[in-house]
Formats: C-alpha cells, structure tokens, sequence
C-alpha cells in the first residue's frame, strides 16, 4: 500500500513540474533567471531545441509588430550575449589536453613522494590558449551611412543621392537620386547616366550637359545619400544569412556586423564570390596582425561571401608574447608562426625549442630543435615547415642571476656586484663604499658549494693578507658593526598608559622619558608607580615611584635593561548601560557603579504601555560561558538522540528507513532552530523585571549593574509556538484562558512518533521547564519525536539459530577433545 502511494504521489509531481514547463512563455524563457537554471539540467540537444524555439517565437512577434527583418536582425546581433565563439571550441580543448593528456606523467605528478618528484621533467607551460583572431569580431556592430566616409573614388550606383550646386549666372541647387537605371534627370539637358561613374567624374559630366544651355556658371557635386546593396555571408559563419548594408561596404565591415566566423571557420581563406565565380581570397591576417587593408574587398550588390572549413591549425605556447592556436598555410615556417604570435618574450632559453607532432595517426611524439646561439634558432626557424597539429613550445630560461657576489652589513652600499675571477673581499668592500664606523675584524663569506650545501669562511679583516681572498661566484660577504652582535635591551611598560609595550632602552634613559614615550594617562593614572629590576645576580628587586597632578615623577629612576614598569589605575566609578525598546527613551547611559537597574529605568524615563515586562532579556557580557543552559542542554541531548536514531537506522528495512529518515530530517531542522533560540539567549540572566517595577527602588529583585550590561524591553507578543511532534506545528494566536490542551487540539493532536515524556516549554522569561497547563505570550512548546524501532521476527530468529548453531559446534568440539583425551 506504501508503495502505491509513493507512485501516485510521483506520477502527480511529474504532471505538475510539466505542465508548469510547457506553460512558460518561450519569448521570455531565456531572460530569466528560472529558465537559464533550467536550461543548463538539459542535455546540450535540448538547450539548442529550446534556444531555437524562444528564437523562433522572438521572430513571429517582431513579423506581427510590422518589425523590418533587417532590424530584427541587428537586434539579435547586439543583443546576444553568449556567442559559439567565446565558448572554449573542440580544437582548443583538443589542443589543452594533447601536451598534458599522457597517463603515465599525469600519474607520476600526482604521487605524493618527494622522490618522483624529483625525477620528473620540467612542467610545460599551462595549455589554456584561445584560436587567434575570433574575438576581435565577436563585438557586433550596425553599418550605416552617416558613419562610412565617402571620396571622390567612389562609384555611384542607382538608389544614391547626390546635391549639385550651382552657382554664378545659374544659381540653383539640385537634388538627384539614381533611378533604376543609374540616371538622373538634369534641367533641360533631360537624363543623364552616372550609374558606374565616380562622384569625381559625375561633377564633370553634369557640367558638360548643362553648358549646352547655361554659361558663366560654376558647380560642385555633394554626396547626399549612401544606397543599400544585399550580400550574403554563408559557411561557418557566426551569424550566416543576407545582408542589407551600405554600398562600399568592405568584407571585414561585413564581419563586423555578423560577428565573424565560427572558430570552425577559417581566416586565411574567406572567398568572395561574384557571378557564382571566385573574385578575391582574403586571409584575414593580414589585417588582423598588420592592419593591411589593401585585400580588403569592397563588395558589390549580390556578392557572397564564403567563410570554409579552418585549415590547418598549430599552437604555439611557453615563452611567447602572445600565445594562441593559429592557422598555417603550406608555405609558413616556424619563424612565420613567431611572427604571428608577436614573438618570442626577453626571458626564452634560445638553445631548446620543441616540437610535439602527431606520428601518422597513431601517436604523438617529442621533437627537440637545439641550437647553440640566438643566430642559429633564427635561421633554424624560417625553414622548419610544420603540420597540421603541431604545439610548439619555447621554454624560459632559468630564473637564476650569474656572474654576481654580494656584499650585506656595515658597508656604505650594500647590495648585489659584479663577480671577476680577480675580485677580492678588499675589492668588493671598495666597490660598496667601503665600511662605515666602528666595524669589528670578523668578516664572513657564505659560499655556496652545492644547491644543499653552504660553506661558512671566517675571515679576520685586520689582516692584509685576509683582506685579499678571491671570492667566488655567489659568495655573499657579511660585514658586521660592534652594535650588530650585541643583544637588543628592552624595557617594558603597562597599567594606565596609552600606548603599554616593549621599548628599547637608550644610553642614559629615564623612568620620565620612558612616561612620554608612552603617553600617560592624565585621569585614570594613580600616584604610585611599581618598577620590577631582574639583578645581574639573579635578584628581584622592587622599587617605586610617584606621580604628581602634573604627571611629572618621583624620583626619575635611570632604567635598566629588562625593567618592567607599571603605572597603576585609579578604579573607574562610570559604567555603561544600553536600554532599548519599551522605554521613553532608549538608548545608552552613563552611570555610577552602584546604579541599579530601577536607576537606569529612571534615566530612560520609565516604561511604556506596551511593555511586556515578564519577556525583558537582561545580557550581561561576562556570563557567556554560563548562559542559556537549559537550553543548550535540551539542545544537547536532542542532538544525541539523533545521533543515537541514526545508528539505528541500519536495523530497518528499506521501507522503515525511509520513513523514519523523514523524521529524522525533521529534527535535525528542529535542532538548529533550538540552537538559534539558545544563541539568542547567550549571556542572558533571568531578573524578576515586574517585580522591580511593582516594588520600586530597593526591593530585593532590583539588580546592582556593571558596565556592559544591556536592557531589552519588548512589546508584548500575541502568540505561542508549537515545535515538533504534532500534526501541525506552527505558531497559533495566544488566547488567555486557553490551556496547553487547547492548542494541541488547535495543532491537530500530537502526532504518532511524539515523545509525551520530554516534551519543553521555552519560556519567555529565558527559563526551561516541563510541560504545564499553563502558556504565556511567546513561549515555544518543543514536542521531541522518537523514531519507531521495528522487531523484525526474520533477523530474530536468524541470529537465534546462529547463536544455536555456534553452541552447538563448541559442545560438539569439546566432546571430541574429551573422547580423545579420556580414550571414549
């Protein structure tokens, strides 16, 4: 039966999760926030299935709107936000995992010991490169007229405007528009074709018509109107299909405005064709790395333009300026490829480059390229030829610095020097400015032998002979001064000071400067000063001092070394209290130390009428450790039990379990709201607040305060709360006369796994107790729950007869070793 209820409940969850999908409006499933979560559980298929439905609904409601379909158009395009080409395409991955990809590397790098890392090779540079070129596209952008400049080389077409000014004996202006046929109608001259004639030429033509009928006249010709043309981009294009787009318009302005290709698409091969022929192939590099606009076609009406498959392609990584995957033609060399990537970084080893290449479909193989001069890998370079899928890595050179001592301590400049196989410690000293005052004789080298192994050479630098030791490369030279091996001496200072601490003892130094460093406090501050001295002997001597109203003191003892010193304070009278809530005016106080809380009441101007005195939090910072224990306490043996039920759980069967693993949910969740209801409770004192407030100043219930305490007065609540094991927990409306009862049978009853035995009641007051007859507003009644343990008769039985059959073998055991001890 459980089972039957289970599958009506799902089939039920099914039909209303897909009757909420298919409601969704499909022009506003992609904007929202629902619909891309949604979007991204679906398998790629379905997501591309639904884009293209949204698509297809956008577009029916532009047709209806009487919307142009170029416009429609340039809005996708401006408006798409998550091009194919700024995704990571299949080439790029292929080329990320190909270096890396090897199973054995991969598995040594991830062993834990010290050794195989030591053994293996260098890591090649991180493999995440882009295909070069496909982003500078990837920003659409509209073509008009007003915004494509127009020379006198221009060719005019029918649908252009132009302006004729005339002027002299003839003055007039003329507004012309290409017909159909590419003429223009002029006064009296009648037509006059221009159509295939540059705005330079169309000046001269109309003057020579019009001088058969007007002399004495001068004329300039303006371009007033750019026409349109429609041209095609199809092939791996980003967004394929025809174009309106202004005459003289250029194949990258096309690019442009239909976001370039595809990174499937190619670069180097974009075709332009005209009259089903091929015009012009345009490699787009060109332009890309040069700005060369020389192959930039101007298209013509009708054209298409044929964007093929992405040729051959290689990566070059490691120390190049500008690394990437980029398309190679036939002809192009490994110094080409540089070139593309804007070259090689200054800190490339020039001796290694490699080269790993596919072997004939099988596998992939490592090729080094060395040479022994930057030269040679130069001319090495522009005649290697590469295939389709190469990666080429340049490797950095080492971080290392060479041909190179250093000089460090009492020298004028200390800091790193050129090494000479000639240089001595005399020398190198000489090039460091040579010593400063007071230096000592000792001067030690640090000399590296090994990368594990230093060597310490103690040189004593009173004799010439030492002075002139030749150092080697790397050495490090230390000079000392008298004051660099002495220890630091100190004194310490604490108590009523505004800055307490460590300070260094200075020649002749003085309890009275010691003061000033330290900023004394002018109010808090008592007369006596106590000084702790450590002898040389090992004695502790204690000795004093006083202060006087000007802070000045007496006597002003000459500090030693280690002294530790302590200002001592005056007992502060003032304490801090914060009201909030049903008082005049809440807020913070300053008060005497013996105020009580009938005082700080007073200063607050009493309480309103609102005031729900039995519910008053009373927090006093210092009692954190001690506060909310009945809470915490229930808390805690809730928590217990949970973990206690849990272990249970493997005793039942799947059907148990899978009931009582609701229950246990349940608790867990009532468990965490009891922990917030104990950390709202932290550092709260339980205080009689009605009866201070009955029996004024004096009475026995009026608290003495300390500095930090805090008052919370809040408003009278309406309610009480039901928790756990009912059949509808929740919070009901507080009615005065209703008994515990009442709200119980308002709940439903308990439920079937409640546990009557520790049922709590969270009183508003911050006390725990038993359950009574009684609630007050805002009291929260905790109903624990209990999971059932079922008696499975099956395992019972299963393990009696494993017990039996277990005792069963030892007696017979043990009469077989008796039978053979005793001969029966």
């Amino acid at each position: 039966m459980k089972h039957f209820f289970s599958f009506i409940y799902t089939v039920l969850f099914l039909f209303v999760i897909t009757g909420s999908l298919v409601a969704v409006d499909h022009s506003a499933a992609l904007n929202s926030p629902q619909a891309q979560q949604l979007l991204q559980q679906l398998p790629p298929s379905q997501q591309a299935q639904v884009q293209a439905l949204a698509k297809d609904e956008a577009q029916k409601a532009a047709i209806s709107n009487n919307v142009s379909p170029e416009t429609l158009v340039a809005v996708d395009i401006l408006q798409n936000t998550k091009r194919p080409s700024q995704e990571k395409s299949s080439l790029e991955t292929l080329y990320e995992t190909r270096v890396l990809g090897n199973p054995k590397l991969v598995q040594l790098s991830a062993h834990e010991a010290p050794f195989f890392r030591q053994i293996l090779p260098e890591k090649i540079p991180a493999m995440q490169y882009t295909q070069f070129g496909y982003d500078i596209f990837s920003h659409g952008r509209l073509l008009s007229s007003a915004t494509m400049p127009v020379d006198d080389s221009y060719i005019l077409g029918p649908g252009d405007a132009i302006t004729v000014y005339l002027w002299g004996k003839l003055e007039e202006r003329l507004d012309l528009v290409l017909d159909n046929g590419g003429s223009v109608m002029l006064p009296k001259s009648g037509p006059l074709q221009l159509s295939g004639v540059s705005l330079r030429n169309a000046g001269k033509l109309i003057q020579q018509a019009l001088t058969k009928h007007f002399v004495n006249f001068d004329i300039q010709v303006v371009f007033k109107e750019r026409r349109n043309i429609q041209v095609y981009l199809l092939g791996n294009a980003t967004s394929p299909g025809a174009f309106q787009v202004p005459a003289g318009t250029r194949l990258t302005g096309l690019l442009y405005l239909a976001q370039g290709p595809l990174k499937e698409g190619s670069l180097r091969k974009v075709q332009v064709l005209r009259h089903n022929r091929v015009v012009r192939t345009v490699d787009l590099y060109d332009y890309l790395l040069n700005g060369d606009r020389r192959h930039d076609v101007v298209l013509e009406n009708e054209d298409t333009v044929l964007i093929p498959p992405v040729g051959d392609t290689v990566l070059i990584g490691g120390t190049i300026t500008r690394p990437g995957v980029y398309e190679v033609s036939s002809e192009d060399s490994v110094s080409d490829v540089v070139g593309f990537a804007s070259g090689l970084t200054w800190d490339h080893y020039y001796k290694r480059m490699q080269i790993y290449r596919v072997q004939s479909g099988e596998f992939q193989r490592v090729e080094d390229v060395l040479v022994q001069t930057a030269a040679e890998l130069s001319e090495k370079t522009k005649h290697l030829k590469l295939k389709n899928g190469d990666v080429l890595i340049f490797h950095p050179m080492r971080k290392e610095l060479r041909n190179v001592v250093t000089v460090a301590g009492h020298v004028q400049r200390p800091g790193h020097y050129q090494w000479g196989a000639h240089l001595t410690v005399s020398a190198l000293i000489g090039k460091a400015g040579g010593l400063l005052p007071r230096p000592i004789s000792r001067v030690d080298i640090y000399r590296f032998m090994t990368d594990e192994t230093t060597k310490l050479i103690s040189l004593d630098y009173s004799k010439p002979e030492e002075q002139e030791v030749k150092l080697h490369e790397w050495d490090v030279v230390q000079v000392y001064s008298e004051t660099a091996l002495m220890v630091p001496e100190y004194v310490t200072v604490h108590g009523s000071i505004k800055a307490p601490g460590q300070y260094p003892l200075m020649t002749n130094m003085r309890l009275q400067d010691l003061l000033f460093m330290a900023k004394l406090d002018t109010v808090l501050r008592a007369p006596e000063i106590d000084i702790v001295r450590l002898q040389k002997s090992g004695e502790v001597v204690f000795l004093s001092a006083t202060l006087d109203t000007n802070g000045m003191v007496t006597p002003n003892i000459r500090l030693q070394s280690s002294d530790e010193i302590r200002i001592k304070t005056l007992r502060n009278p003032k304490i801090k209290i914060k009201v909030t809530g049903e008082v005049a005016f809440p807020g913070e106080f300053v008060l005497t130390e013996k105020s009580r809380i009938s005082d700080v009441l007073k200063r607050a101007g009493g309480v309103t009428s609102e005031a729900y005195l039995i519910g008053v939090v009373f927090i006093r910072a210092k009692l954190t450790d001690n506060a909310s224990a009945g809470y915490d306490k229930v808390t805690k043996d809730e928590q217990k039990r949970l973990m206690y039920d849990q272990l249970q759980m493997t005793a039942f069967s799947e059907i148990d379990k899978q009931i009582n693993e609701k229950i246990l949910e349940a608790r867990a969740a009532y468990i965490q709201q009891l922990q917030q209801v104990a950390g709202q409770n932290k550092s709260r004192m339980v205080i009689n607040m009605p009866g201070i407030v009955a029996e004024g100043p004096g009475s026995v219930w009026d608290l003495l305060l300390e500095d930090g305490d805090t008052v919370v007065i809040p408003k009278k609540p309406d309610y009480v709360q039901l928790w756990g094991g009912v059949e509808s927990p929740a919070t009901y409306q507080y009615i005065p006369d209703w008994k515990w009862t009442d709200y119980l049978a308002k709940a439903g009853g308990l439920s079937r796994y409640a546990d009557t035995e520790t049922i709590k009641v969270f009183h508003v007051d911050g006390t725990v107790s038993k359950l009574g007859d009684r609630l007050q507003p805002g009291d929260i009644v905790y109903v624990p729950e209990r999971i059932e343990v079922p008696f499975n008769w099956m395992i019972f039985m299963r393990s009696t007869v494993d017990v039996f059959k277990t005792v069963s073998d030892a007696v017979f055991s043990f009469l077989v070793i008796k039978g053979l001890v005793t001969g029966f």
